[in-house]
């Protein structure tokens, strides 16, 4: 089970991150919307699904990791899929007791990832 860590958007070169013209406006006032994340035992491996009715970020991920959630969800990775690669996500690990999966976001104002949603652990 190799763990990965996800290259950080703030640590990006200006020409490697989204263009301006496709970055999401800024704009004041409220909007709502859901996001969630789920495991399915798909012919025993472990298949990450998510779903977002807002806007879905260039880095916005799903991302499966084992017992626990670290403090830093970009650490502990053990397989992930952006969302914006479509979804669901078949990966290689079996199914069975103590996965847990998070749809997570870049947030530009910290300059980190964020949990966005979460599952609870799989029995």
């Amino acid at each position: 089970m190799a763990q990965m860590t996800l290259s950080n958007p703030a640590e990006l070169t200006e020409d490697q991150l989204a263009s301006q013209a496709n970055a999401i406006p800024q704009v004041n006032g409220e909007a709502s919307y859901t996001l969630g994340v789920s495991i399915i035992n798909l012919r025993g491996k472990v298949q990450l699904s998510g779903f977002n009715t807002g806007a879905v970020g260039r880095y916005d991920f799903i991302g499966l990791y084992k017992s626990n959630f670290p403090s830093d969800p970009n650490s502990e990775i053990v397989a992930y899929q952006y969302v914006s690669n479509g979804l669901p996500h078949e990966t290689n690990e079996a199914y069975g007791p103590g996965w847990v999966a998070a749809y997570v976001a870049f947030d530009y104002r910290l300059g980190r990832y964020v949990y966005q949603a979460k599952t609870g652990r799989t029995t």
